[in-house]
């Protein structure tokens, strides 16, 4: 390293030093190099290298992959009529570490423009390159997730606009066969009163002849019906799959486990469906025997995985069978994180022993490729948009299936083959429930509603006059009494007006304009409280199928939550439940006292009175029984003041 610089010199070089700067001066007339010693450790070069030419500098401190590149750049500055650049490379030092360098250069030049000397000042940029690096990674990594979450949000985007898609279709389809039912009936209804008007215009055998269209018409009336009635049974479990995803998705899907038999669970969805197992003239076969018990689980879930794979059955099953199999072998536990502990629970889990009912439903319908089975239990997906097009669906029925039977403590599995049909296989855990004996077989005859409720009256509280229309021709053929209300304020005041002679029962819907049905209930209880009257029951009507909203109902003094839409025979179960019930009860418990009563036996009636005092004394008439008060007075199970 050459020396000689003067004073100022020193004391210049000694500040750049200060700032971490090292400084090199170049004398390519006399082919040295001048440089301080802090310039050799930021290139890392020993003290005494021998360094006098550029490139001697490049061949030994500069990194091989930087070399011709920086020789190039040296060159074109060195030749052209610049006076200063910038430029920067690596180095490599002895413990094999890379740094980066930049160097400003000065060039001076003689009166014919060559460059004869070269003053540069370099600097160790490696922390700076490394932040900038950082920098660059992390706008890049930011770009990167904000570009994902933009693919990210328009694919969501894109699968709700699908989805939104798919139910407007779902729903408009069977919208279509309601409205086009409608005017179909509305004609064939036309058509009965052209034939009516023959029986008074012709003669017998024309009279004959109208006869046989008439039943002709009918017929067509009754299947135009069932199609209506069956385009409503799909809205409404469409509508059911998304409120239930959506219940899923929010944690907010309880069990219910109460007791019921798998066996007949499957009979009674089996014929929901029979008219489109019919309409297709597909076969049935069952082989449920093995599942003919009472068992405790999830008697809804249970149902509706077996409606969804029904469903798919039929859908994709043009000619063939469908096989229904369902059996119970003994296994262990429930998910008890997931039961909602509540009346319907017959007995707590711990003390339980538990099964697993296993059930197949398995079609001989178009069958799936194993490409496609991976898609069926994505949420909105389909196995092809073919099957979408054709066959119509959300792509919501197996991914309720799945997460239903996980809930239940099983898994659903489905095995395929493309052209030969479908196998899904399905088990949930339960609890056995007097698994020994099977269930006595029930009367399965139809039960006769007709006149059922002659002598009651009954309050219809609903704002939409096609529900009241709904309900007043159900309630026709009961004969029962009726009045209207249009909302709450009208039901209160009709219940004031018949306060001598009160309604047996009040059917309240629960949204309505300038008084809802839970006010207007609340309100009807307090005056009747007031009054000194009993309480009438009143039952809740509601499109809305939130828990909330039913605890909410139960707790403002309501006897039972009637969701909408509903049957004829779900509204005359109700009614059964709550009015003609009861009264039997009574009237039994009251001819069973008096028995009792006057043989003396006051245990007898100790152990029933302690089941249900309070009603037998109800229920009792005391003028005709004034044995029986005294010994449930004796035996201390009611206090008489």
């Amino acid at each position: 390293m050459k020396s000689g610089l003067d004073l100022s010199q020193a004391e210049l070089l000694s500040a750049l030093e200060a700032s971490g700067a090292g400084i090199t001066l170049w004398d390519f007339v006399n082919q040295t190099r001048a440089a301080s010693s802090l310039t050799n450790q930021l290139l890392g070069l020993p003290e005494d290298a021998p360094i006098n030419t550029i490139a001697q500098f490049i061949q030994q401190a500069v990194h091989p992959d930087d070399r011709e590149n920086l020789t190039k750049t040296y060159q074109t500055a060195l030749d052209s009529t610049a006076n200063s650049y910038e430029v920067g490379y690596r180095v490599i030092w002895a413990d094999k570490s890379v740094h980066n360098i930049m160097c400003r250069e000065a060039i001076k030049r003689d009166e014919s423009g060559k460059a004869i000397k070269m003053r540069g000042v370099l600097l160790d940029i490696t922390e700076q390159k490394k932040i900038e690096q950082e920098k660059m990674e992390a706008v890049q990594l930011a770009k990167e997730i904000a570009q994902k979450r933009t693919q990210e949000a328009e694919s969501n985007q894109r699968q709700q606009e699908d989805f939104i898609n798919t139910i407007s279709h779902e729903i408009r389809n069977p919208l279509q066969g309601i409205m086009g039912g409608i005017e179909i009936s509305n004609e064939i209804l036309g058509n009965l009163d052209q034939l009516t008007d023959y029986f008074y215009k012709e003669n017998k055998t024309t009279i004959l002849s109208s006869i046989e269209k008439l039943k002709e018409e009918v017929k067509q009336l009754k299947d135009n019906n069932n199609l209506i009635l069956q385009c409503s049974n799909f809205i409404k479990l469409l509508a059911d799959d998304v409120l239930t995803l959506a219940k899923i998705d929010a944690g907010k899907l309880p069990l219910h486990i109460t007791a019921f038999n798998p066996k007949q669970n499957i009979q009674n969805v089996i014929s929901l469906y029979r008219s489109q197992i019919d309409g297709k003239h597909l076969e049935i076969k069952l082989d449920v025997e093995k599942a003919d018990f009472q068992i405790e689980s999830d008697e809804q879930r249970f149902k509706q995985i077996l409606m969804n794979l029904l469903t798919n059955a039929i859908k994709f099953t043009e000619k063939g069978s469908i096989t229904i199999t369902a059996e119970l072998v003994p296994i262990t536990g429930l998910n008890p994180d997931l039961v909602e502990k509540s009346v319907s629970t017959i007995k707590t889990l711990e003390n339980l022993s538990s099964y697993e009912l296993r059930c197949h439903v398995i079609d001989t319908g178009i069958g799936i490729t194993p490409g496609e089975l991976g898609k069926l239990f994505v949420k909105f997906n389909q196995a092809n948009n073919n099957v979408s097009s054709k066959h119509g669906g959300t792509g919501l029925g197996l991914v309720l299936c799945r997460r239903f039977s996980e809930g239940l403590g099983g898994k659903i599995e489905i095995s395929s083959e493309k052209g030969l049909g479908t196998d899904v296989v399905f088990n949930i855990k339960c609890a056995e429930y007097k698994l020994e004996q099977k269930l006595e077989k029930e009367n399965t005859a139809i039960k006769n509603y007709s006149g059922f409720l002659k002598g009651y009256k009954i309050l219809i509280v609903d704002d939409q006059s096609i529900n009241q229309l709904i309900l007043i021709r159900f309630l026709k053929s009961t004969g029962c009494t009726y009045q209207l209300a249009n909302d709450g304020i009208e039901a209160v005041k009709k219940c004031e007006q018949a306060k001598e002679t009160p309604f047996d029962l009040i059917l309240m819907d629960i949204i309505m304009p300038n008084m809802d049905g839970l006010e207007a209930s609340k309100l009807i209880h307090q005056r009747q409280t007031e009054q000194g009257q009993p309480l009438t029951k009143i039952i809740a009507m509601s499109g809305n199928v939130s828990a909330e909203n039913k605890e909410e109902a139960i707790r403002a003094g309501l006897s039972e939550y009637l969701i909408k839409p509903y049957d004829k025979s779900k509204l005359f179960e109700v009614l059964d439940k709550y009015l003609i019930t009861p009264k039997s009860t009574n009237i039994k418990s009251t001819k069973k006292l008096k028995s009792i009563a006057a043989a003396g036996r006051i245990d007898e009636i100790k152990s029933s009175a302690t089941r249900s005092a309070g009603m037998f004394v109800h229920t009792a008439k005391v003028e005709t029984a004034p044995s029986l008060i005294i010994g449930i007075a004796r035996s201390n199970l009611l206090k008489i003041h």
